[in-house]
Protein backbone atom coordinates (compact mmCIF):
# COMPACT_ATOMS: atom_id res chain seq x y z
CA UNK A 1 0.00 0.00 0.00
CA UNK A 2 1.29 3.33 -0.65
CA UNK A 3 1.89 5.98 1.92
CA UNK A 4 0.71 9.39 0.89
CA UNK A 5 2.42 12.21 2.73
CA UNK A 6 0.68 14.84 5.15
CA UNK A 7 -0.67 18.10 3.38
CA UNK A 8 2.38 20.57 3.02
CA UNK A 9 5.17 17.91 3.38
CA UNK A 10 4.60 16.49 -0.23
CA UNK A 11 6.40 19.30 -1.84
CA UNK A 12 9.72 19.39 0.32
CA UNK A 13 10.30 19.60 3.88
CA UNK A 14 13.03 22.09 4.01
CA UNK A 15 11.47 25.54 3.05
CA UNK A 16 13.12 26.70 0.08
CA UNK A 17 16.57 29.09 -0.35
CA UNK A 18 15.24 32.98 -0.32
CA UNK A 19 14.25 34.21 -4.00
CA UNK A 20 17.48 35.49 -5.77
CA UNK A 21 18.39 38.68 -6.39
CA UNK A 22 21.64 39.58 -8.38
CA UNK A 23 24.82 40.99 -6.67
CA UNK A 24 25.46 42.92 -3.72
CA UNK A 25 22.25 44.05 -3.15
CA UNK A 26 20.57 40.37 -3.32
CA UNK A 27 23.42 38.95 -0.52
CA UNK A 28 22.70 42.07 1.69
CA UNK A 29 19.23 41.46 1.43
CA UNK A 30 19.68 37.86 2.17
CA UNK A 31 21.83 38.74 5.41
CA UNK A 32 19.26 41.64 6.73
CA UNK A 33 16.76 38.57 6.56
CA UNK A 34 18.92 35.88 7.82
CA UNK A 35 19.85 38.66 10.62
CA UNK A 36 16.11 38.96 11.87
CA UNK A 37 15.46 35.63 11.83
CA UNK A 38 17.76 35.10 13.90
CA UNK A 39 16.96 38.08 15.80
CA UNK A 40 13.35 36.37 16.54
CA UNK A 41 14.88 33.24 17.66
CA UNK A 42 16.89 34.71 20.07
CA UNK A 43 13.62 37.11 21.38
CA UNK A 44 11.94 33.87 21.79
CA UNK A 45 14.75 32.32 23.53
CA UNK A 46 14.92 35.47 26.18
CA UNK A 47 10.47 35.51 26.34
CA UNK A 48 10.87 31.85 27.14
CA UNK A 49 13.69 32.45 30.12
CA UNK A 50 11.57 35.65 30.81
CA UNK A 51 8.39 33.71 31.33
CA UNK A 52 9.88 30.75 33.47
CA UNK A 53 11.69 33.07 35.62
CA UNK A 54 8.84 35.33 35.98
CA UNK A 55 6.32 31.93 36.71
CA UNK A 56 9.18 30.65 39.59
CA UNK A 57 9.31 34.34 41.18
CA UNK A 58 5.72 34.20 41.79
CA UNK A 59 5.19 30.57 42.78
CA UNK A 60 8.84 31.32 45.40
CA UNK A 61 8.90 34.85 46.44
CA UNK A 62 4.79 35.94 45.39
CA UNK A 63 7.32 38.77 43.15
CA UNK A 64 6.76 39.93 40.09
CA UNK A 65 10.18 39.93 37.59
CA UNK A 66 9.92 43.94 36.91
CA UNK A 67 8.58 45.04 34.12
CA UNK A 68 7.81 41.48 32.65
CA UNK A 69 4.94 43.10 30.39
CA UNK A 70 6.73 45.61 28.61
CA UNK A 71 10.10 42.98 27.80
CA UNK A 72 6.98 40.83 26.45
CA UNK A 73 5.33 43.61 24.47
CA UNK A 74 8.94 44.30 22.70
CA UNK A 75 9.92 40.91 22.45
CA UNK A 76 6.77 39.91 20.47
CA UNK A 77 7.23 42.67 18.69
CA UNK A 78 10.40 40.73 17.24
CA UNK A 79 9.43 37.25 17.59
CA UNK A 80 5.90 38.48 15.55
CA UNK A 81 7.68 40.55 12.56
CA UNK A 82 11.48 39.91 12.54
CA UNK A 83 11.20 36.30 10.09
CA UNK A 84 8.37 38.31 7.97
CA UNK A 85 10.64 39.18 5.29
CA UNK A 86 12.42 35.52 5.48
CA UNK A 87 9.28 33.96 5.41
CA UNK A 88 7.87 36.08 2.47
CA UNK A 89 11.24 35.27 0.64
CA UNK A 90 11.01 31.36 0.91
CA UNK A 91 7.07 31.52 -0.22
CA UNK A 92 5.74 30.07 3.12
CA UNK A 93 2.56 32.09 3.66
CA UNK A 94 -0.26 30.51 3.74
CA UNK A 95 -2.06 30.00 0.32
CA UNK A 96 -5.23 27.99 -1.09
CA UNK A 97 -3.88 25.14 -2.69
CA UNK A 98 -6.89 24.36 -4.71
CA UNK A 99 -5.82 27.26 -6.93
CA UNK A 100 -2.24 27.15 -7.35
CA UNK A 101 -1.89 23.61 -7.70
CA UNK A 102 -3.57 23.13 -10.86
CA UNK A 103 -2.19 26.21 -11.84
CA UNK A 104 0.71 26.14 -14.70
CA UNK A 105 3.89 28.08 -13.80
CA UNK A 106 2.50 31.57 -15.44
CA UNK A 107 -0.44 31.25 -13.28
CA UNK A 108 1.16 30.44 -10.36
CA UNK A 109 3.01 33.71 -10.76
CA UNK A 110 0.21 35.52 -11.54
CA UNK A 111 -1.50 34.44 -8.35
CA UNK A 112 1.64 35.12 -6.62
CA UNK A 113 2.14 38.61 -8.63
CA UNK A 114 -1.39 39.40 -7.08
CA UNK A 115 -0.40 38.11 -3.47
CA UNK A 116 2.51 40.12 -3.39
CA UNK A 117 0.58 43.97 -4.79
CA UNK A 118 -1.91 43.11 -1.79
CA UNK A 119 0.70 42.86 0.58
CA UNK A 120 2.47 45.92 -0.50
CA UNK A 121 -0.52 47.89 -0.15
CA UNK A 122 -1.39 46.02 3.12
CA UNK A 123 2.11 46.56 4.46
CA UNK A 124 2.05 49.89 3.68
CA UNK A 125 -0.52 51.00 5.54
CA UNK A 126 0.31 49.44 8.11
CA UNK A 127 3.75 51.07 7.83
CA UNK A 128 2.73 53.94 7.03
CA UNK A 129 0.21 54.28 10.04
CA UNK A 130 3.50 52.86 13.01
CA UNK A 131 5.82 55.49 11.33
CA UNK A 132 3.65 58.25 12.52
CA UNK A 133 3.39 56.48 15.93
CA UNK A 134 7.46 55.93 15.57
CA UNK A 135 7.32 59.41 14.86
CA UNK A 136 5.52 60.70 17.70
CA UNK A 137 6.47 59.03 20.29
CA UNK A 138 9.74 59.78 18.97
CA UNK A 139 9.23 63.70 19.28
CA UNK A 140 7.34 63.26 22.69
CA UNK A 141 9.99 61.14 24.53
CA UNK A 142 7.24 58.75 25.72
CA UNK A 143 7.83 55.78 27.71
CA UNK A 144 6.45 52.61 29.64
CA UNK A 145 5.88 53.11 32.84
CA UNK A 146 7.86 50.82 34.57
CA UNK A 147 9.20 50.20 38.35
CA UNK A 148 12.31 49.57 37.28
CA UNK A 149 13.13 50.08 33.60
CA UNK A 150 11.74 53.49 31.48
CA UNK A 151 11.74 51.83 27.87
CA UNK A 152 11.05 54.54 25.35
CA UNK A 153 7.48 53.59 23.33
CA UNK A 154 10.09 54.57 19.96
CA UNK A 155 11.61 51.42 20.40
CA UNK A 156 9.70 49.03 19.81
CA UNK A 157 7.60 50.75 16.90
CA UNK A 158 10.78 51.50 15.44
CA UNK A 159 11.42 47.97 15.26
CA UNK A 160 8.06 47.22 13.82
CA UNK A 161 9.04 50.19 11.43
CA UNK A 162 11.89 48.06 10.31
CA UNK A 163 10.76 44.98 9.90
CA UNK A 164 7.54 45.92 7.65
CA UNK A 165 10.07 47.95 5.50
CA UNK A 166 12.19 44.75 5.18
CA UNK A 167 9.35 43.05 3.93
CA UNK A 168 7.55 45.41 1.53
CA UNK A 169 11.16 45.14 0.24
CA UNK A 170 11.59 41.44 -0.33
CA UNK A 171 7.77 41.59 -1.34
CA UNK A 172 8.66 44.24 -4.05
CA UNK A 173 11.78 41.99 -5.28
CA UNK A 174 9.39 38.49 -5.71
CA UNK A 175 6.56 41.11 -7.78
CA UNK A 176 9.53 41.98 -10.09
CA UNK A 177 10.36 37.93 -10.31
CA UNK A 178 7.05 36.82 -10.76
CA UNK A 179 6.02 39.73 -13.49
CA UNK A 180 9.03 38.57 -14.96
CA UNK A 181 7.90 35.34 -14.76
CA UNK A 182 4.34 36.31 -16.14
CA UNK A 183 5.60 38.29 -19.21
CA UNK A 184 8.98 36.40 -20.55
CA UNK A 185 7.92 32.70 -18.88
CA UNK A 186 11.34 33.13 -17.02
CA UNK A 187 11.89 34.43 -13.23
CA UNK A 188 14.16 37.87 -13.39
CA UNK A 189 17.71 37.73 -14.42
CA UNK A 190 20.61 38.16 -12.11
CA UNK A 191 22.45 40.81 -13.51
CA UNK A 192 25.89 40.02 -14.92
CA UNK A 193 29.22 41.16 -12.67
Amino acid sequence: MEEVAPSGSDKQSVPPSPAPVGGRAGARLAAVERAAQTAAMIALVMLCVLISLAVVSRALWTSMVPDQVQWVQLLMIVIVLAPLAMTTATRQHIEVEIFVSRAGKRWSAVFAALGHVAALVFLAILGYAVARLFASALSSGEYFDGTVFKIPNWVGRGIFVACIALAMVRSAVLLVSDVSMVLYGRAARRPKR
